[in-house]
């Protein structure tokens, strides 16, 4: 880990009563610590959505005090990535084998992510055209991770896409210039994809999240 800003991830079950929405009051055993952070956001996880009721009978069979709960740390460096945290958050945690190098680990952060072909124009004029709020940020997770059945290292990727139409567009649409000379132009998500694998990693999950800040 650096000595830089961190993150730290935590993801836990929602009773079946909080069909609504999270109340931000949850959160009020922070309030005597926002002065050692600079923001918090919470949301649910889209993914979840279709193992709802499944969840939900899960869980009426427990008590509150049974849900649980994991936190992640996560280093994201210098970058203050959370500014712009909101609907359609996508977090790709990508899977490493426990022994990744640190030329490695920094080879990953350097890969270019979902991102525009021709950017956003020099003077940044082109900018409402974007399908995202600003650049993608990788950051590390601390300590060994589980993928399936094996320990392993792992990073997690934040791209925030104005909208769900604007993501599916991206990811369906977009091309990198071929190489080489080659007609074949891949799309930019099988470039990051490749580029990923070729750095090593052995799988990777996605989720969304419509974050929202809490107030204090």
């Amino acid at each position: 880990m650096s000595d830089s800003l961190i993150t730290s991830w935590t993801q836990f079950e929602v009773p079946p009563t909080s069909e609504d929405s999270i109340q931000s009051s949850l959160f009020e055993p922070l309030l005597p610590f926002k002065a050692d952070f600079h923001d918090t956001f919470y949301g649910r996880i889209a993914e979840n959505g279709a193992f709802h009721g499944e969840l939900a009978t899960n869980l009426a069979k427990q008590s509150s005090s049974d849900l649980a709960a994991t936190t992640k740390i996560i280093d994201f460096g210098k970058v203050a990535y959370w500014w712009r945290l909101g609907v359609n958050t996508e977090f790709r945690t990508v899977y490493f084998p426990v022994a990744t190098s640190s030329q490695t680990r920094d080879a990953v952060t350097s890969l270019k992510g979902l991102v525009l072909t021709m950017g956003m124009g020099i003077d940044g004029s082109k900018a409402h055209m974007s399908p995202y709020s600003g650049f993608p940020t990788c950051g590390w997770i601390e300590g060994t991770q589980t993928w399936g059945n094996q320990d392993v290292s792992a990073c997690t990727w934040c791209h925030v896409w104005k909208h769900k139409v604007s993501e599916e567009t991206f990811k369906t649409t977009e091309r990198r210039v071929p190489q080489d000379g080659e007609s074949y132009r891949p799309l930019s998500l099988e470039v990051f994809e490749q580029g990923l694998k070729a750095l090593g990693a052995v799988g990777w999950e996605d989720v969304h999240v419509d974050f929202e800040r809490v107030q204090m």
